[in-house]
Formats: structure tokens, sequence, C-alpha cells
């Protein structure tokens, strides 16, 4: 499920699909989007419920992971203490980090074209090139 699913019943089928093949894992992408501007305020107040596990014993097995770009507009019953157990932060790296990326994949793509063309090369010169079409 994404931020791109429309509001309405289709998310409480999605859990209760995955509730029905637990064990499973229900995965939320752009969360934040999902629940902005109390668009599916029903599954907001469901989905709590279902994280705390009152509502029915098969939800225990089902894990449930979302991202969110904006936590602030996640509604707070939602990320409350005791309901997400695990979060992670994922930064941007800082700008000696991005340049030492930039290199390294510049490096690989390096390697890889002069790979290629040496592997043409060596074809042409004992005859297995692919044919050249011309119109």
């Amino acid at each position: 499920m994404d931020g791109s699913t429309p509001p309405g019943g289709k998310q409480d089928a999605l859990l209760a699909a995955a509730e029905a093949s637990s064990p499973s894992v229900f995965f939320i992408d752009d969360a934040d989007v999902i629940f902005k501007n109390g668009e599916n305020s029903g599954f907001a107040r469901k989905l709590p419920t279902k994280l705390d596990g009152l509502e029915s014993e098969s939800i225990g097995n089902v894990c449930i992971i979302m991202t969110a770009m904006d936590v602030a507009d996640m509604p707070p019953a939602v990320v409350r203490s005791g309901r997400v157990e695990v979060w992670l932060h994922m930064a941007l790296p800082d700008a000696q980090k991005r340049t030492g990326i930039g290199r390294m994949t510049a490096t690989r793509v390096a390697r890889s074209t002069r790979s290629r063309r040496t592997s043409c090369w060596r074809r042409r010169r004992s005859g297995n090139a692919p044919p050249v079409l011309t119109s």
C-alpha cells in the first residue's frame, strides 16, 4: 500500500488480507501522504487498534512497516510511544560522503564501459561480431 492508494475501504481490505495470510508483512509506503489532511480518518482510527493488537489475535502475526518523509504529517495516535517499536532515521550524506559516492559510481561506470569496449573489439577481431544491420 502506498500514498497513491485512494481513500476508502481499500486499506481495510488490504490489512484484512494480510491478517488472513499471516504470518505476513504489511508495508505502508509514504504513510504520511496517506494520513495527511485526515483523508483516511477511518483507517487512521483502525490502524492504532491493530498496532496495539486489541482487535484480533491474528494481527500479532502481521509485521506492519511504514515509511514516511515527514512524520509530523502522521496522526499522533499512530506514532505514539509504544505503538512503534523501531525508528530508523535516514538522512542525506554530507558533501564529503556524496563526493565519495559519486567517485565510486563514476569509477564503476568507467570500468564497465571499458570492459564492454574491449569485449566488442575482441569479438570483431575474432570474426564473432554480431552482424551490422544497415537500412
